[in-house]
């Protein structure tokens, strides 16, 4: 079923699954709250892409495809080296 749900634990990690697509919220793990909160959420598309959504308010997500922020990341760094 494409929109069946399944959820498991790899490592303690919580994973879904859903439609084909793997999910994972990304936590602060330097919080203090019992339960930290959620930055983002990863997923991994069927075909093996893998983005970030940002939640910006309760009505409005961003997608963001990893390599575009790791690119930027990546630049950042470049620049300090000089």
């Amino acid at each position: 079923m494409p929109n069946e749900k399944v959820t498991f634990d790899l490592a303690n990690i919580k994973f879904v699954i859903l439609g084909g697509k793997m999910k994972r919220s990304i936590r602060n793990i330097n919080s203090l709250e019992q339960v930290p909160e959620r930055l983002f959420d990863i997923m991994v598309n069927s075909d093996g892409d893998i983005v970030a959504e940002f939640k910006l308010s309760k009505s409005k997500k961003v997608v963001v495809p990893w390599n575009e922020i790791v690119y930027q990341i990546e630049s950042m760094k470049r620049q300090q080296i000089k």
